[in-house]
């Protein structure tokens, strides 16, 4: 039988700005690990964030270079779950109120010139970083450095409208460019600037209806991002033909042994129990 892919993004944007997104520890890269934390981005008890303005301006730069909708009032949401590299526990984040809606990138594709609708971006901190699995004599063990706890991100999520891997390389690349032509944000992929998941489901070639989706988490190239997408369109359409079904999961791409393997089952919004953000007021943007 012959397949169709269906490809939709969630990039996030790790902003240029001198501090982090909700306290004034330095945001740059490079420093010793876990020196630039404090109180509040290691969500202290009794630690208070404060939203900076700096990481705002940014997205609305982005939001309106991409032509989206710029909310008038939106809302910062606790987002729960455990992640080691996470030391509150939840993130703070934007749900069903984010600052930009809608909005496409035109990108050229074989001398044509395509545009990729967008869903959304939203305002977020970024999480820590793991270190795993390493050998210390003995001993299995991972590391965690948490400066890159609290940074500022912008998460662009688009329209599932990607059909092959080659044109999510493409709009990678010019959402890279744009970035930094904004100077919003460095995009380099190596040191996490820029990372991508992808949203990945194979439908028969002619129907609309849409197959069941997996996540591939945490792609860090854009050669990776293209590697990733096409591994995983080919085992799902491989399980299809052998008779199997697609279970919905959250996956990992080994670049180096071009492997997938499960990372958990993939979860819904009701399993984050987002509610609004208690210590940070609501986010209002005038006209001007």
């Amino acid at each position: 039988m012959a397949y169709e892919g269906v490809i939709g993004l969630e990039c996030h944007i790790q902003l240029k700005t001198r501090s982090k997104m909700f306290c004034d520890c330095p945001a740059g890269f490079g420093a010793a690990p876990n020196t630039n934390v404090c109180p509040v981005c290691l969500g202290l008890p009794g630690a208070l964030p404060v939203a900076n303005r700096a990481a705002i301006d940014a997205a609305l730069e982005l939001g309106l270079a991409l032509g989206s909708t710029i909310r008038g009032r939106s809302v910062f949401a606790r987002k729960n779950y455990f992640y080691p590299d996470m030391p509150k526990n939840y993130q703070i984040t934007q749900y069903d109120q984010p600052l930009c809606e809608g909005g496409a990138l035109e990108v050229m594709l074989e001398g044509a010139a395509r545009r990729f609708e967008l869903t959304r971006i939203h305002v977020e901190e970024d999480t820590g970083k793991s270190f795993h699995p390493e050998r210390l004599g003995d001993r299995r063990i991972s590391r965690v450095d948490f400066n890159r706890a609290g940074v500022p991100l912008l998460e662009l999520v688009t329209q599932p409208v990607f059909r092959v891997p080659a044109e999510c390389a493409a709009f990678l690349t010019a959402l890279r460019r744009l970035v930094r032509w904004l100077e919003i944000s460095d995009g380099d992929m190596e040191k996490g600037q820029l990372r991508c998941d992808a949203n990945v489901s194979v439908h028969a070639a002619g129907t609309t209806a849409l197959g069941t989706k997996t996540e591939i988490k945490n792609l860090n190239s854009i050669r990776g991002v293209e590697r990733g997408v096409t591994a995983e369109l080919a085992r799902q359409q491989r399980t299809l033909d052998e008779g199997g079904r697609i279970e919905q999961a959250t996956l990992l791409y080994d670049a180096d042994h071009d492997r997938l393997a499960v990372m958990r089952s993939k979860e819904h919004a009701h399993d984050y129990r987002y509610f609004p953000e208690p210590d940070l007021p609501l986010l209002e943007v005038d006209a001007a």
